[in-house]
């Protein structure tokens, strides 16, 4: 090679580099951000960056305590929800490094009071939320122990008791149970026999000289603590939330704790390099990685985003007035953490913080765009679309309306309602998001609605029948769940179908198809009739998007006993 041309090339790659280091943002610009923030008589927030290792930008605005004017300062402590899980899991692939349990061991094997059902649900699943196990918050709340209840961990412990543990099709889907890592919080407790905030400060916070963290057990007292507010009209209050007992005990820490935490992710300075590769694992499904999609979850229990084409993993906690967000670009050696005591949520700060670092980074623009070419369809065109669709893994509800020669998108549940505008015969996209295209799918059934969203996976939309059962008053009846001791009654009014729980409420379900019936409540989303052999309806399952198969027996009479 000559050196002319040598010298050219490590002048491009030279050049090239340059281009690719990180914006040094001005302080005045990072001060606009905040702005909001910076009131010296309201709770507030606390900001770091990390980047290449080293500190970068650090600063706490606002009061830790506002009944007594305490500023937050370094050393005040935030609730971090969330952030446990991660350290947790931590915790369970160094036990397992060290050949103290296997991710392979069943999670019965460790906790002996478990039910025989527990016995096909291993660490791994629990890992990777993957077990099938019904959500446990949900069997309380049907039970009707919610948060006006002391919820014991007796009586976690006597609910986890009740067979629920279920496989569907054999498969091992994805579905978040926070409740699984409760289970190996406690599997980690039986190992050691010491409390997960006991083992969390010897494996984690003294060597890494994070003074100013704790995992909270229990009610135990939190010092240089930032209380957590809600605002109620003009005035701050504190918000007396409690922790919900059946999640993972709680982190209370500090900004530049979080970052020296992170930085183990880059440079483990406790731990095998390994335990932290399997931390930025994504998590599996039938033993193969899920795809690459935002929302997509890691073994280390945080989440992926592809933020402007950047590869963006993050933490994100909002419980008992605390808002919590920590972003971390693996490629990029870069972090942002936002610690906030005030209800209102902060945590997008922090992706904006991030993105003054890597201007350099993101795509440039192209001139192109990938804006749909409208197209005009006749009114009559448009009427085959027109039904309700049901989506049976998430459990919810879609109506397509016509209005105005335009089809409209309603789905009650998470109470979105959009104009479709077509971008051909068969794809829509919303009014103003030209990136989500909405498919209307014929080749099965009897047209599927498929949903597309930019780097997600598809979700399919079955259409539902239109006709509704002549005789609605044969679905009436008692329902009652002996282990759960919780009660279900199914009555008729006007042809319309009402589902009474246990604290006396009336929900509305419309027929979907055959002997099942959707409603847009989310704890029961969807009910599914049983018929003995000789056709009557003798059991009722209970479906939501956590809890599958949850069956109830038709009795003849709610007895006091069974209320």
């Amino acid at each position: 090679m000559s050196k002319l041309l040598y010298t050219l090339i490590s002048l491009c790659l030279f050049f090239s580099a340059e281009a690719q280091k990180k914006t040094i943002p001005s302080h005045s610009k990072i001060d606009s951000l905040f702005a909001k923030w910076t009131n010296d008589h309201k709770p507030g927030i606390a900001v770091a960056v990390l980047s290449d290792g080293k500190t970068v930008f650090k600063n706490n605005w606002g009061l830790a305590n506002v009944e007594n004017n305490i500023p937050i300062t370094k050393v005040s402590k935030f609730l971090f929800p969330g952030m446990s899980d991660q350290m947790l899991s931590y915790c369970i692939l160094l036990l397992d490094q060290r050949g103290e349990l296997d991710l392979d061991d069943a999670i019965s094997k460790h906790l002996g009071y478990l039910p025989h059902s527990f016995n096909n649900i291993s660490i791994r699943q629990l890992l990777n939320h993957t077990s099938q196990l019904n959500a446990i918050e949900d069997l309380f709340k049907i039970k009707a122990w919610t948060n006006s209840h002391s919820i014991t961990e007796e009586k976690l412990k006597k609910v986890l008791n009740i067979p629920v543990g279920c496989k569907k099709d054999n498969t091992e889907s994805f579905a978040l149970n926070k409740v699984g890592l409760k289970l190996l919080q406690w599997a980690l407790e039986e190992k050691t026999q010491m409390s997960f905030s006991d083992f969390a400060k010897k494996e984690i916070f003294d060597p890494l000289k994070m003074n100013n963290s704790m995992i909270r057990s229990g009610s135990s007292s939190v010092n240089n603590l930032s209380f957590g507010y809600q605002k109620i009209e003009d005035s701050f209050e504190l918000d007396n939330n409690k922790n919900i007992s059946y999640y993972c005990d709680p982190l209370y820490t500090t900004t530049e704790d979080i970052l020296i935490w992170v930085d183990n992710f880059w440079r483990p300075k406790i731990g095998p390099k390994e335990v932290w590769n399997q931390m930025d694992q994504l998590i599996s499904e039938n033993n193969r990685p899920v795809k690459k999609v935002n929302r997509s979850l890691y073994v280390g229990q945080h989440g992926y985003w592809d933020y402007r084409g950047i590869d963006k993993l993050y933490q994100i906690g909002m419980a008992n007035g605390y808002a919590a967000k920590v972003v971390r670009y693996p490629s990029q050696d870069l972090a942002v953490v936002v610690l906030g005591n005030f209800s209102q949520y902060n945590g997008h700060l922090a992706t904006i913080l991030s993105s003054y670092y890597l201007e350099e980074y993101f795509p440039k623009p192209t001139n192109k765009t990938n804006r749909p070419l409208k197209v005009k369809l006749d009114p009559t065109e448009l009427e085959g679309f027109l039904g309700k669709y049901w989506d049976y893994q998430g459990e919810s509800l879609v109506s397509i309306n016509l209005k105005n020669d335009t089809l409209i998108y309603d789905e009650p549940k998470y109470k979105w309602n959009t104009q479709l505008i077509p971008s051909s015969k068969m794809d829509f996209s919303p009014k103003g998001n030209h990136q989500t295209v909405m498919r209307f799918e014929t080749k099965r059934n009897n047209g599927d609605l498929i949903l597309k969203l930019p780097n997600r996976i598809e979700i399919v939309y079955t259409k539902l029948e239109n006709e509704t059962p002549e005789n609605l008053k044969e679905f009436e009846g008692n329902f009652y769940h002996e282990d759960l001791m919780a009660s279900l009654k199914v009555h008729v009014d006007k042809n319309e179908m009402f589902l009474q729980n246990a604290d006396g409420n009336k929900i509305l379900f419309n027929h979907l198809n055959g002997d099942n019936f959707g409603s847009t409540n989310g704890l029961y989303s969807r009910i599914k009739f049983i018929r003995n052999k000789s056709g009557d309806i003798s059991k009722i399952k209970v479906y939501n998007n956590k809890i599958r198969n949850l069956v109830f027996d038709k009795i003849e009479k709610l007895s006091s006993y069974h209320q």
